[in-house]
């Protein structure tokens, strides 16, 4: 599917429902990728709102937007006041393909962020291609702290990821904080 024209999809195309994510959080051990944990978004209740970085590690545009995906850690003040998803989203992959594609990915660098990848057990209406009229790799969402969706960029370039970065990192200016 090739990237829409415009940079923001505006919030037409955001769901008025609070967004379930089912996770697990991934941690890089000796031998690659290994499961720390499962997470349920709505089990996340700290008050902060949601980014979240949806990429996948077989998609040639992702990956070519990784190197941008750095830019994350000079941000690092201003992300200590969100809960930052970086997802890995590939549901027709085993989890032990998914991971062991991450590993071979992540084999000289890891983020300095948490790596999630959805769990295969959610509920099949619970997968962001099914909570979102327009879904497109690779794309940052923003929600609120009650898990609705803000902004949505799709991130097919470095100045749609500027943008966001730039959204992000303006102190208490933007209706996500």
């Amino acid at each position: 599917m090739a990237p829409p024209s415009k940079l923001f999809v505006t919030d037409l195309d955001t769901p008025p429902h609070p967004i379930q994510l089912h996770l697990i959080q991934l941690d890089k051990g000796p031998g690659g990728f290994e499961e720390k944990g499962r997470l349920k978004l709505s089990n996340v209740n700290n008050g902060k709102p949601f980014i979240v970085i949806v990429w996948v590690t077989t998609h040639p545009p992702c990956l070519k937007n990784l190197p941008q995906y750095e830019l994350l850690a000079g941000l690092a003040d201003q992300l200590e006041s969100v809960n930052l998803i970086f997802l890995d989203y590939d549901p027709d992959r085993l989890k032990s393909e998914e991971m062991e594609t991450l590993s071979k990915v992540f084999r000289d660098y890891y983020p300095p962020f948490p790596m999630y990848i959805l769990d295969p057990q959610a509920p099949e209406a619970e997968h962001p291609r099914n909570q979102f009229e327009s879904f497109i790799v690779p794309e940052l969402i923003m929600l609120d702290p009650q898990r609705k969706a803000t902004e949505h960029f799709v991130l097919n370039d470095r100045a749609s990821f500027t943008k966001a970065l730039t959204l992000i990192s303006q102190p208490k200016s933007t209706n996500y904080h």
